[in-house]
């Protein structure tokens, strides 16, 4: 089996407040600071989560992916009631998030292929591996041949659990993919 891993080159926020009568919307790439998961008391915000693994030049032309896991650092544990949802982002993954702007952001990191659902996992602190499921395999395959790049999305179901917090792209420690293929048999000629 073939094994490569791809760091994540982009990762940012969709938010969703009201104040007032009023609904308010925003993108977050660049803010340094942590990536947060779910709702934020003090800004009184939904925050969810996009990442982009672009491009999948590891993964060598024609592989057939078998397993995907998703690596990311949890540095600030989500409320004891935290359940994490982890999406292809918008529809298959084959979106960039980086061209959309704040009105796509924050619905389409909930709105894709659903490859894990209701992780307990942002609970807690430290580096985590969670394998995914559903569709990703053929999400992933379809999104190297269309557009060299995948984006996922995380999102605390019901965004109402108080955030946990993942390190973003340009940190020590970025979300990484995981992807295993089978390698092709050659045979060779006897000697």
């Amino acid at each position: 089996m073939g094994v490569v891993t791809i760091t994540t080159d982009l990762d940012g926020a969709g938010t969703y407040r009201v104040v007032g009568k009023i609904e308010y919307l925003e993108k977050i790439i660049t803010t340094p600071w942590n990536r947060l998961i779910g709702w934020d008391t003090p800004s009184a915000k939904k925050l969810r989560y996009f990442a982009r693994f672009s491009p999948l030049t590891g993964l060598p032309a024609g592989a057939v992916p078998t397993q995907v896991r998703l690596g990311i650092n949890i540095v600030r544990a989500g409320a004891p009631d935290h359940l994490a949802d982890i999406h292809a982002y918008h529809t298959n993954g084959q979106t960039d998030p980086c061209a959309d702007g704040a009105l796509q952001v924050f619905p389409r990191c909930a709105s894709g292929n659903l490859y894990l659902d209701d992780s307990t996992w942002f609970r807690t602190v430290g580096w985590k591996w969670f394998v995914l499921g559903g569709t990703v395999c053929q999400d992933l395959q379809a999104a190297k041949i269309a557009v060299n790049r995948f984006s996922l999305g995380i999102h605390e179901e019901g965004d109402n659990a108080e955030v946990a917090g993942v390190e973003e792209y340009n940190s020590p420690h970025p979300a990484q993919l995981e992807i295993t293929y089978p390698i092709p048999w050659t045979p060779h000629a006897a000697i």
